[in-house]
């Protein structure tokens, strides 16, 4: 590869990876590696050799700080920039990504690990194609129309919420264009802070009916069978829409632990587990009085805790039963529940 032109990055081999006609392949791999990488000193830094049409890159810097096999970030991208070549994708965020090509199609995933909202534009070394954003969580594909090309790069304003994700594909032919944003705008127009009525399974150790006057953590509860329970809640609240106009409505739900699934007007909306925690709710609401309910599950660790923590105080009965015990009474609860705040969106501008 390197003889017919290739551009090999990395050190030399020590032995062969196999046995097969050992010790003899690892005199063939020497032999090799004094012809490809020369009889010289490792370069100090970052050094070529000719060989053949190709080239060889490698030195001390090449292992500095590295990443397990690879070398450090800022090193590769310095010997891509020497070959002209930009970097595969940028972004003045904290992203992470990869790259898949496939026929005639570009398939970036880009996720966002900040663990806060980003707005950035994202750069990809792809030209003359039309970015299009797959959301794996809703299933949505749309164009991203707003892009700008340049050398050979093409850059796409996006916006990211907390561990937010998209795939980013180009596979469509198209020009650049400067419209509205990429991403919808939004203004509360509700907030449903009034009392929720909540209710728990019984069956499972928690109490059948209360009513929350805030949205709260299950866990700091003063109520055993709540601050303890494991299971569905399911919270209810009537609430009014004076106004509808013909803009789409979505419910934000704030903060969910972990899981929410959502019915509005007796009608199922769908389920939430992620950022945004929120639902296009504009085939749903209607003017007046509306029923909201959201059917909230977490996972069994703090029963699991609270059958330590009970049974230990003298209480006997368990409500769970597993073959390894992983928690004590004194293993930290998991956040749990609704915790909101719950709104009402209003889209203010539309994407593209």
């Amino acid at each position: 590869m390197v003889i017919g032109g290739a551009t090999v990055v990395g050190m030399p081999p020590k032995k062969s990876p196999s046995l097969q006609n050992y010790p003899q392949c690892d005199n063939e791999i020497k032999a090799l590696v004094k012809d490809i990488w020369g009889e010289g000193e490792m370069p100090i830094t970052v050094g070529k050799r000719m060989v053949g049409k190709g080239q060889i890159i490698w030195g001390q810097d090449l292992i500095k700080n590295q990443d397990n096999l690879y070398p450090d970030y800022d090193c590769t991208a310095s010997i891509l920039s020497d070959m002209n070549i930009p970097e595969d994708f940028t972004s003045n965020g904290a992203l992470r990504y990869t790259h898949r090509t496939v026929a005639e199609y570009d398939i970036y995933f880009v996720s966002n690990r900040s663990g806060k909202k980003i707005q950035t534009d994202c750069i990809f070394r792809v030209d003359n194609k039309i970015p299009e954003l797959w959301d794996a969580v809703t299933g949505e594909i749309r164009d991203l129309k707003s892009f700008s090309t340049k050398d050979g790069q093409t850059i796409v304003p996006m916006q990211f919420d907390i561990d937010q994700s998209f795939f980013v594909v180009f596979r469509k032919k198209g020009e650049p264009s400067s419209g509205k944003s990429n991403f919808s705008s939004f203004t509360t127009v509700l907030t449903l802070d009034k009392p929720w009525s909540v209710s728990f399974d019984p069956s499972k150790g928690g109490a059948e009916k209360v009513v929350f006057d805030k949205l709260t953590d299950w866990s700091t509860n003063e109520n055993d069978s709540i601050k303890f329970y494991s299971g569905t809640g399911v919270y209810r609240q009537t609430f009014d829409m004076k106004n509808i106009s013909d803009k789409q409505y979505y419910l934000h739900l704030g903060e969910v632990n972990v899981i929410a699934k959502v019915w509005l007007n007796k009608k199922e909306i769908g389920t939430v587990w992620t950022y945004p925690w929120q639902l296009n709710i504009s085939d749903y609401i209607k003017l007046g009085e509306n029923q909201l309910e959201i059917e909230v599950i977490n996972p069994w660790v703090n029963r699991l805790i609270g059958d330590k923590v009970l049974s230990d105080g003298g209480v006997q009965k368990h409500y769970t039963s597993t073959t390894y015990q992983p928690y004590n009474k004194e293993s930290p609860l998991l956040k749990s529940g609704l915790l909101g705040p719950v709104r009402i969106l209003e889209v203010v501008e539309k994407s593209n």
